[in-house]
């Protein structure tokens, strides 16, 4: 742009400015999505999670998304910032700036990683910007995300018969002349704190040694036959005689667990 300006007493000057025009859209080429959670059936901690591809509709713990952008037409301003919001709220997610090169420009084309992680069901707004201003967006599958991890407490249903002091003559700890039922359930939903509140079914697991045999060595079996409410409690029933150590452990459908309980229980119905 060539700019020349002349005054009535006959002054002139000219500046040359360098502009660069560009009306058109960046454009998402391919755009993969990477789900994270526990790496067992039986849970992980949340320390230990692992990238295990992607599913639609399964629930995560955290959600890469890999957005490969180009600036398609020959005159590019290039892809100078790409951005991830909530489609429901627009709560923004994450954001990455994209350096320019010297000459101004941003990469006409590459791949950049944005992660989801915010707790929910929900569909992701992807906004990629060029260096002239120009948007592109889409929008993707709907993620779910659970990043809630089970607070898990156990108590002695039954038997129940009280002795000469009014307490419980069978208990943890204690011998039991007859099968034991213990009650499982999830505290994360009784407090008004919903930080940490699960928003998807649960599975609940155990292993168990003879006392004294190191539990590490035992192999956790899953209890219920169907996923439960995060607000479900959950009966188990124990029914074998022996001097038992269990370990139990609530499993969330991101494969996420808690850390474990074990109990001491006691049968002999000989």
């Amino acid at each position: 742009l060539y700019i020349h300006a002349a005054s009535a007493n006959g002054k002139e000057a000219a500046a040359a400015y360098k502009v660069m025009l560009e009306a058109h859209e960046p454009a998402i080429q391919s755009l993969e999505y990477i789900g994270y959670k526990g790496q067992t059936d039986s849970g992980s901690g949340i320390n230990d999670i692992a990238a295990t591809g992607y599913t639609k509709d399964a629930v995560y713990y955290k959600v890469d998304l890999n957005i490969n952008y180009e600036d398609p037409q020959n005159e590019k301003s290039g892809i100078v910032k790409a951005e991830i919001f909530r489609a429901d709220n627009n709560a923004l997610l994450g954001q990455k700036d994209i350096t320019p090169a010297a000459d101004g420009r941003g990469p006409a084309q590459g791949t950049v990683t944005l992660t989801c992680e915010q707790n929910g069901s929900y569909a992701v707004k992807i906004v990629l910007t060029d260096r002239a201003g120009n948007t592109y967006t889409r929008t993707t599958d709907t993620l779910n995300i659970e990043r809630a991890v089970p607070a898990l407490d156990i108590q002695w249903k039954g038997p129940v018969a009280a002795g000469d002091d009014g307490e419980n003559i069978y208990g943890f700890d204690k011998w039991c002349d007859q099968n034991v039922t213990l009650t499982l359930k999830l505290t994360n939903h009784t407090d008004s704190d919903t930080g940490n509140d699960l928003a998807n079914p649960v599975d609940y697991y155990s292993r168990r040694v003879k006392k004294g045999e190191d539990i590490n060595n035992a192999v956790w079996e899953k209890i219920n036959q169907a996923p439960l409410s995060p607000t479900e409690s959950l009966d188990a029933v124990i029914s074998d005689d022996g001097d038992w150590q269990y370990e139990f452990k609530a499993v969330t459908a991101a494969k996420i667990c808690n850390t474990s309980v074990q109990k001491h229980i006691m049968i002999d119905t000989s």
